[in-house]
């Protein structure tokens, strides 16, 4: 009787230990999945935060270098670059910019474009600013409303008023680069008004991936 209690209690046992440890498993694969989603935020969220820091450097260089600024309408030539905001002594603000921030493993580039050219020889790069010209006395022959770009899809920033006389609008690019080429891009538009006083303002800012 002893033995069949025996024989009986260790097929139990195994089958006890068995989905013990089959749930051991399930509870680590559970943990290493909650590890790696709660690792992939915090890294987008450093991503987030020094692209912030690199958005907050383009405006303070913006607006260090107010009176200075190139204000003559740009052309478009095809490369990014024809669209790199100067100063009057032809000196480049940023374009792709490296900026020193506190996070030593993440990279943050910053590029700050002039929205004050002309499209009209413009092909399609989702890249390009909108347009929203200097002065009243600027226009474009495109008839495209400022505050727009018939070289960017039609959906972005058809909210943007007409530009107003004295303001200058510019696109700041902050790239974070982080941990195995991951990337974070926070793009914003800002005007210098000038006049009495002269002032800074936001027109719009946006994640772009």
């Amino acid at each position: 009787m002893g033995n069949k209690k025996k024989g009986f209690a260790l097929p139990l046992v195994l089958a006890i230990m068995l989905a013990l440890s089959a749930l051991a498993v399930v509870m680590m694969e559970l943990a290493t999945n909650r590890f790696s989603i709660y690792s992939i935020a915090s890294e987008r969220e450093r991503l987030y935060n020094a692209a912030q820091s690199g958005s907050e450097w383009g405006k303070a260089r913006l607006w260090e270098s107010r009176n200075s600024l190139n204000s003559e309408q740009k052309s478009y030539t095809g490369e990014l670059g024809s669209l790199a905001v100067t100063k009057t002594s032809g000196e480049e603000l940023a374009f792709n910019l490296s900026v020193p921030i506190s996070s030593p493993d993440i990279t943050v580039e910053v590029t700050i474009l002039d929205c004050n050219y002309n499209p009209d020889s413009a092909v399609y790069s989702g890249n390009l600013p909108p347009v929203r010209v200097f002065s009243g006395d600027i226009s474009t022959s495109s008839s495209t409303p400022d505050g727009t770009s018939a070289a960017i899809s039609p959906d972005e920033l058809t909210f943007l008023s007409s530009s107003l006389k004295g303001e200058h609008a510019f696109v700041i690019r902050s790239k974070a680069i982080g941990k195995d080429e991951k990337e974070l891009v926070v793009e914003s538009m800002v005007a210098i008004r000038y006049g009495e006083p002269m002032e800074m303002h936001v027109l719009y800012w946006q994640i772009k991936n």
